[in-house]
């Protein structure tokens, strides 16, 4: 093909068709233009082809994490509130020697931790680092975004003073009272019988500072558990939102090659 321009060049040139050749000289340029143009266009397409094979696998996978995140907070907050109906039930309690040592050593222990589950550094965090124009996926993206920014700065932060109020009332109940002495495992024995530690942590239970722990405990939960119910309540607005937004672009799970 080049030796057949070439050709021509030269035949306009030998006839001193001078202005004709400066003619096809310059649609020859136009004709490379274009040609690069459109190496470029396919170029481009192709990398945004790539580009949004690789959106689409994250966003499966931030799918998943929030399958994963609702099931993980809907269980919590089951277990919370049950938690909590059980401590209403046992602070409200009007004689505690009905309960034998093992259920008051439980009912006094503060363990709880906060739910530690949001998948907020798996694949979102890898659209985020692609550094990738997000294209169609642009507004459901912001919108994850929005939500992750909203868990951290809610969510994780209450979990973060939940978490240290819990271990406050752990070192209190396990180090600093001076009554009940707790029965960590099997096999380790105690100074006090178990007449004398039912008497101790039923003593331990009619003071201030435990029943005050107790109830804050409760409190604790309640707020918390109000904290997840908003949790909740995102997750199922954003999982339809993100399932909506891969079904109509018609959009199957790409396979990384």
């Amino acid at each position: 093909m080049i030796k057949f321009f070439r050709k021509i060049r030269q035949n306009l040139l030998m006839a001193n068709k001078t202005g004709k050749y400066f003619k096809y000289a310059i649609g020859e340029i136009i004709l490379v233009v274009i040609g690069i143009l459109i190496a470029l266009q396919i170029n481009n397409w192709n990398e945004n082809q790539k580009n949004h094979k690789k959106l689409t696998r994250y966003l499966y996978g931030t799918l998943g994490n929030f399958k994963s995140d609702l099931e993980g907070v809907t269980y919590y907050i089951d277990n919370l509130t049950d938690e909590n109906k059980k401590r209403k039930l046992f602070i409200n309690h009007s004689d505690y020697n009905v309960f034998t040592l093992d259920s008051l050593e439980q009912s006094i222990t503060i363990w709880k931790k906060g739910i530690g589950i949001f998948n907020m550094d798996n694949d979102f965090k890898q659209i985020e680092n692609a550094g990738i124009e997000y294209g169609i996926y642009e507004d459901v993206i912001n919108d994850i975004l929005e939500h992750y920014i909203w868990a951290v700065s809610n969510v994780l932060s209450a979990e973060k003073v939940f978490n240290e109020s819990v271990d406050k009332d752990n070192n209190y109940m396990r180090n600093q009272q001076n009554n009940y002495e707790f029965n960590f495992g099997e096999g380790l024995n105690s100074y006090q019988t178990e007449s004398e530690a039912k008497e101790s942590i039923i003593e331990l239970l009619k003071s201030p500072i435990l029943r005050n722990i107790l109830k804050m405990d409760y409190e604790r939960n309640e707020y918390y558990i109000s904290d997840l119910i908003v949790m909740q309540t995102r997750l199922k607005e954003m999982i339809p939102k993100l399932e909506n937004a891969l079904e109509i672009n018609s959009i199957q799970i790409p396979v990384e090659n």
